[in-house]
């Protein structure tokens, strides 16, 4: 170790340290839940893992991995029919990987529209109320000789 020249300095240089830390493979402790959402609603699923050096994540559809889902959360936005499935997250580091448990995603439908109430609006129109979840579906149909 070699000293400072100007004895006002008070650090040292040392040559050849090696530092080794001993890796950890991941281990998950609170695994990913079921979760059930209404079309058009965000899922969210979580994972709690440690691991030394800090672990990666990968979240998986039905065993596909999706894109850019690489957080120990994950949200999917805008949940449709199709996005029901098996989700599953593989936490990695350079000791090793683990792959969580499956949480199923259920998409309920929406709540069908229904009648609130009309009014009659100043150019004789009728204007009328329904009430119901987004993405449900509603028809209405017109006479002109209430047929």
């Amino acid at each position: 170790m070699s000293q400072p020249d100007n004895p006002n300095l008070s650090f040292g240089l040392v040559d050849n340290v090696r530092v080794e830390v001993l890796a950890v493979a991941p281990a998950i402790s609170t695994q990913p839940l079921n979760v059930f959402v209404k079309v058009t609603s965000n899922a969210t699923f979580s994972v709690t893992a440690s691991g030394i050096p800090v672990p990666l994540y990968q979240w998986r559809l039905n065993g596909t991995n999706l894109a850019g889902a690489n957080r120990s959360t994950f949200t999917h936005t805008n949940s449709q029919y199709a996005d029901a499935g098996n989700y599953s997250v593989v936490v990695s580091n350079l000791a090793g990987s683990i792959t969580s448990s499956n949480a199923l995603l259920t998409i309920q439908p929406a709540t069908r529209a229904e009648f609130q109430s009309f009014a009659l609006r100043p150019d004789n129109s009728l204007q009328f109320l329904l009430a119901g979840d987004p993405g449900a579906a509603c028809f209405v149909e017109a006479s002109t000789n209430l047929l």
